[in-house]
């Protein structure tokens, strides 16, 4: 475009601009570049005049040059109204690029004509300030020739010059910086809102910024971290040398990952896993370092509660594995122990030492069912009671354990607590925490135990990692006694795990606790103090239907003897032999059977003669329950009591037992055997149905 055709538009503003006051009053409000800008403008007017002498022509290149030499989109405009329709008197190369527009095209344009039209009361607004104030800068958008639309800053200045009034606009096109912007805003909301907490320090350790997260996590609010040390969050129970690996890494320009306990401004203690950067300048110096912490105390937990179910796990695979055979072996030590006993003098010097080998088989046989118990594959019985029932029948026994040095409070509910339960197990569950209750008051005290109904929702839950919302019978036990730090709090139902002396108990008094808790679909939750005491809730679900008249007196015990045939199917020999001389002694006729085959095929020869057939339920060729259903195809009257040394879920992995069966475990007292068999054969079946 040639400079001639520039000239003609601008005849008649030669007046204002021959006073240098002028211009030097225009250089104090502009800024440099403006000012710059505007003698480049004022170097045009000149040039484009006729009214003037002309002047150098070195002058006027150098004019031109500086005019579109900018990177900016330049235009003047003789109007006092801003958003008036008067078209602009010139623009620059870079407006015409910009814009898409000849010269003579914008000549014709007004600015409202390239604006958009939402943009108007703003456009208003600026004209408002630019009649006050002389200047203004804003924002708004403007559209291209072809349609395309990009953000733009725009600086204007208003100049009155010989008279005239003169509009300088200058226009930057900020695509790339509203591109950053948003991208900075995308950040900085995907900072404040992280779910993880956002630490940044300097080099000294003074923290220089925080999320909300991290004021969340930590409890402070930002004032009162921003230029303090994270060590303000050290809960103490970090190693040192954690710190120190820390430390050296992240100087080192490494990214430090791990697990740290830390401390809320409340006290409390929490884990968060940090991973802990070094910000880099662009020389590579290393400016702040970033902290990046996720609270994991909840995740802690249940790691903590995995790890305790996989020892549960491992200790409940040994006990099943060994149970069976074991079983078999005491059921042999109980059984001919008993008899040798029952036929030995009083006053024999042998009776006291076959008394000591019945106590060492019964402290096996109750190691096995704590193990079974605590691994929750111990059978149970359960039935429908009141929860205040058992805790009064368990009243004596609990006071002969504690001792009388101290104090037993027993606080039952006033309203009924029907829970379904194994009667026994719940009244172990009581024992065992008595007993160490007793071991923590070695002066006596007072142990307290209560029973109440609760509620629980979805807060239990979420503070204890584990249960579930609903209705429960609470068990609380509690002691005045020594109480336990938090370390071994971590422990007590670990299996085995015990803070008494070698050889004072097994450590599975609360791991048992714990099984048969879990067993029955509760929970157990355990706080203590030291030198306050210690307090065991026990949670039980509730159930809909009343109790059965669990606590009633017991009815007296049948005789044992007998007379009638019994077949005895046992696959091992010295458990089927005990059996057979138990049996013969006290009356009873014997016929026996190595596996299921055979006690089907003994039924079959002796079907008229059979009242009550005794047979383990597991055997190799046939097993019981396969055996029982040939035999009953023969005689559906039969009756039958099962016996088993192997785990509830390695028997409840080979069916329920039908209507009118009985399962008793090994090893089984020789006279309580007997009871079990003189009850079943005394007991009237229901008549088969047609």
């Amino acid at each position: 475009m040639e400079q001639g055709t520039r000239k003609p538009a601008l005849q008649g503003l030669l007046a204002a601009l021959g006073s240098l006051t002028l211009l030097l009053g225009a250089f104090r409000i502009l800024r440099p570049l403006e000012a710059l800008l505007a003698l480049v403008c004022l170097g045009l007017i000149r040039q484009v005049t006729r009214k003037a002498p002309e002047a150098p022509a070195a002058d006027n290149e150098k004019f031109w040059m500086l005019f579109n030499g900018t990177s900016d989109a330049v235009f003047i405009r003789d109007d006092s109204r801003f958003m008036g329709a008067a078209p602009f008197l010139e623009a620059n190369d870079m407006a015409c690029r910009r814009l898409g527009y000849t010269l003579e095209e914008l000549r014709k344009l007004a600015p409202r004509d390239i604006a958009l039209p939402e943009d108007e009361a703003r456009l208003q607004a600026v004209n408002e300030a630019l009649q006050a104030q002389g200047h203004a800068i804003f924002e708004c958008a403007v559209r291209t020739k072809g349609g395309e639309v990009y953000p733009v800053e725009v600086h204007v200045h208003h100049m009155r010059l010989g008279g005239r009034t003169v509009i300088l606009s200058m226009l930057r096109d900020i695509t790339a910086r509203k591109r950053t912007e948003e991208v900075m805003r995308h950040l900085s909301q995907a900072v404040a809102q992280s779910p993880v907490a956002i630490v940044i320090t300097d080099t000294q350790g003074r923290i220089t910024f925080v999320n909300r997260r991290a004021q969340e996590t930590t409890g402070y609010t930002e004032a009162e971290l921003l230029g303090r040390n994270p060590r303000i969050l050290n809960s103490g129970f970090n190693p040192p040398e954690i710190f120190r690996e820390l430390w050296a890494a992240i100087t080192a320009g490494q990214v430090w990952d791990g697990d740290l306990q830390n401390k809320r401004k409340t006290g409390e203690l929490f884990w968060g896993h940090a991973t802990i950067s070094p910000i880099l300048d662009d020389a590579g110096a290393i400016t702040h370092f970033m902290s990046f912490m996720e609270d994991i105390t909840g995740e802690k937990q249940l790691r903590e509660q995995l790890r305790h179910a996989q020892k549960l796990e491992a200790v409940g695979q040994l006990a099943g594995g060994v149970a069976h055979d074991f079983n078999n072996i005491l059921q042999v030590i109980n059984g001919y122990g008993t008899l040798i006993q029952m036929t030995l003098p009083e006053g024999d010097s042998n009776r006291s030492a076959v008394g000591e080998i019945m106590k060492a088989a019964e402290r096996a046989a109750h190691l096995t069912h704590s193990l079974l118990a605590f691994s929750r594959k111990q059978i149970m019985n359960p039935k429908n009671v009141d929860l205040n029932a058992v805790v009064t029948n368990v009243d004596k026994f609990l006071r002969r354990v504690i001792g009388e040095d101290i104090q037993l409070k027993l606080q039952r509910s006033e309203e009924p607590l029907p829970v379904k339960v194994d009667v026994g197990q719940i009244e172990q569950v009581l024992m065992n925490l008595a007993t160490n209750a007793r071991d923590a008051m070695p002066a006596g005290g007072v142990l307290t135990v209560a029973t109440s109904f609760v509620e629980t929702d979805h807060q239990f839950e979420q503070s204890h990692g584990f249960g579930r919302a609903g209705r429960y019978a609470l068990i609380t036990v509690t002691d005045n006694g020594c109480g336990m730090d938090e370390a071994t709090q971590k422990r007590i139902f670990d299996p085995f795990f015990s803070t008494k002396e070698m050889g004072r108990g097994t450590g599975l008094g609360l791991s048992i606790v714990y099984g048969i808790v879990k067993q029955h679909g509760g929970y157990v939750v355990a706080a203590s103090e030291l030198k306050v005491g210690t307090t065991f809730r026990i949670y039980l679900p509730l159930v809909p239907e009343p109790a059965d008249g669990e606590g009633e007196p017991l009815a007296v015990q049948p005789q044992v003897k007998g007379t009638e045939t019994i077949l005895v199917a046992e696959d091992e020999a010295g458990v089927r032999g005990m059996v057979e001389m138990v049996l013969r002694k006290y009356g009873y006729r014997v016929l026996l059977a190595a596996d299921g085959r055979e006690a089907v095929a003994q039924f079959q020869a002796h079907r008229d003669e059979i009242q009550l057939i005794l047979m383990d339920i597991i055997m190799p060729h046939l097993g019981g329950r396969q055996a029982f259903e040939e035999i009953q195809a023969l005689d559906p009257q039969v009756k039958v009591l099962f016996t088993s040394g192997y785990t509830a879920d390695f028997i409840k992995s080979r069916g329920d037992l039908g209507q009118g069966m009985e399962l008793v475990m090994k090893p089984v007292q020789p006279l309580e055997l007997l009871r079990r068999i003189r009850g079943m054969l005394d007991r009237t079946l229901p008549a088969p149905v047609e």
